[in-house]
């Protein structure tokens, strides 16, 4: 990759993960991004680009890690609040989980 490429795509993806960490079960791609994202910013703090732009995407990468496990974990303690309030079948806690 070019040098201020690493940059470059450091946002793209980190901006991706960030859109994408919002929504439940594909926010696990997003996770996946995420780090991508943070593994090609700190390629290109290496590499001594753009650093205004390896920041971004640094912080980008970081936020979409942060906000994916972040609603994981209030969907599974949503869950587990479902399975002691009622036992039901494991696809109905998932859709009750995800119910607006």
């Amino acid at each position: 990759m070019g040098n201020q490429q690493s940059g470059k795509a450091a946002i793209v993806i980190g901006g991706i993960g960030v859109v994408l960490s919002f929504v439940p079960v594909i926010n696990n791609f997003a996770f996946i991004l995420g780090i991508i994202a943070v593994t090609l910013a700190v390629f290109g703090i290496i590499k001594k680009v753009d650093k205004k732009r390896i920041i971004i995407g640094f912080v980008l990468g970081l936020l979409a890690i942060v906000i994916t496990l972040t609603i994981q974990g209030i969907a599974f303690k949503k869950m587990e609040a479902e399975k002691e309030n009622k036992a039901s079948t494991g696809i109905e806690m998932v859709l009750d989980t995800y119910r607006v």
